[in-house]
C-alpha cells in the first residue's frame, strides 16, 4: 500500500513538471525578465532620461538565431521614472533587444513577422506622396542589447542605453545677390543610405531630400532650423552631397544648379555623425568656399567670423 502511494506520488510529480512548462498555446518554459531603458546624450553621455525626449520606445525582441519573436510598447512615464519593463522570455540562452525611440509617423518601419531578422527589419525614410523626395525622420533614438536569462534567479532586471540615432544638419548660403527672393531658391541633400537595420547599421540606398529655405536680415539664405537625416556609416566610405538651386524663370524651365557640395576646402568628405549638428557654410562672395563645423545637437553656427 505505501509502495503504491509512492508510486502515485512520484508518478504526480512527473506529470507537473512537464505540464508546468506547457502554458497558453503551447509554449515554452517562459520566465518574466524586466529591462529598464537609459537615454544618454550620444556626445558627452549624460543621462538625459528625465528630460522627456524620448516619448515612448518600441523593444523588438529577437532570439539567439536573430529572429524575430515580439514587440514590447514602454510610454514615456515608464522610461523617465525608470519603472522596470517586464520581458517574456521562453527557455533560451539569450535573446536580442532592438530598442527604438519616437517611432512617429516620419518614416517607414518594418512590421517584422516570424521569419525577419534583425537585418532585414529597417527603419527607412518615407517618400513624399507624388515627389521623388523623401522626408526627413524624427528624433530617434536607438539601442541594441543581448540579454539572457540567469542561472541563479529566474528575474533580473538589466539597463538598456539609447541615445539619439540620427545626425542633424543646418544650411547657409552667404553672397547671393542682395534682395534675393528665398522662394527663388532650394536645397537638396543627397544621402547615400535610406534608413538602418535594426542593428543600428545605415542600408546603402540612395535618397534625396528637398529643403526650403528663408533669407535672414544680414542677407544669409538658410534652412529655417536644422533637420534630420541618417547618419553616414563611419564603417565605410560614406558622405552626403548638398545642392544649391535657383528655380528657373521659365514656366517649364530647368532649375539652374548653383553648388554641388560633397567636401569642405581641404576636401575633408561631409560627413553627419550621429546624435551630432553638422553645420555648413557655402560662401559665394568670390570663388566658393565650404566650411563644415558640428556642434552639440541644439545648436547651430551662426558664422559669425565669416
Amino acid at each position: 500500500m505505501v509502495r503504491s502511494t509512492i508510486r502515485t506520488i512520484v508518478l504526480l510529480l512527473l506529470i507537473l513538471g512537464q505540464t508546468s512548462c506547457i502554458r497558453e498555446g503551447l509554449q515554452e518554459c517562459e520566465e518574466e525578465y524586466f529591462v529598464t531603458i537609459k537615454v544618454v546624450d550620444a556626445l558627452t553621455g549624460e543621462d538625459i532620461t528625465a528630460s522627456g525626449e524620448v516619448s515612448h520606445a518600441d523593444l523588438f525582441v529577437f532570439d539567439a538565431d536573430e529572429q524575430y519573436r515580439y514587440t514590447v510598447r514602454a510610454d514615456s512615464n515608464q522610461i523617465r521614472q525608470r519603472i522596470p519593463i517586464p520581458i517574456t522570455l521562453e527557455n533560451i540562452d539569450d535573446y536580442w533587444l532592438s530598442v527604438w525611440g519616437n517611432l512617429d509617423g516620419n518614416q517607414h518601419v518594418t512590421e517584422p513577422g516570424p521569419s525577419d531578422t534583425l537585418d532585414n527589419s529597417t527603419v527607412s525614410a518615407s517618400a513624399k506622396e507624388g515627389e521623388n523626395q523623401y522626408q526627413t525622420l524624427d528624433d530617434l533614438f536607438f539601442g541594441i542589447a543581448q540579454i539572457g536569462k540567469s542561472l541563479k534567479s529566474p528575474i533580473r532586471n538589466e539597463e538598456i542605453i539609447i541615445a539619439r540615432k540620427n545626425a542633424r544638419m543646418y544650411l547657409t548660403v552667404r553672397g547671393l545677390p542682395a534682395f534675393h527672393r528665398a522662394i527663388d531658391y532650394y536645397f537638396t541633400i543627397h544621402l547615400n543610405n535610406n534608413g538602418y537595420n535594426f542593428k543600428g547599421t545605415p542600408v546603402p540606398n540612395a535618397i534625396e531630400i528637398k529643403q526650403n529655405g528663408i533669407t535672414l536680415a544680414n542677407n544669409d539664405f538658410v534652412s529655417p532650423s536644422s533637420f534630420n537625416l541618417i547618419h553616414t556609416d563611419s564603417n565605410r566610405e560614406d558622405y552626403a552631397t548638398v545642392n544649391l538651386y535657383r528655380r528657373s524663370d521659365a514656366e517649364y524651365g530647368e532649375d539652374i544648379l548653383i553648388a554641388s557640395i560633397n567636401s569642405d576646402l581641404n576636401g575633408n568628405p561631409i560627413v553627419l555623425p550621429a546624435g551630432l549638428t553638422t553645420n555648413l557654410l557655402i560662401d559665394l562672395r568670390q570663388e566658393i568656399s565650404v566650411h563644415v563645423k558640428t556642434s552639440p545637437w541644439e545648436k547651430i553656427e551662426q558664422w559669425v567670423e565669416w
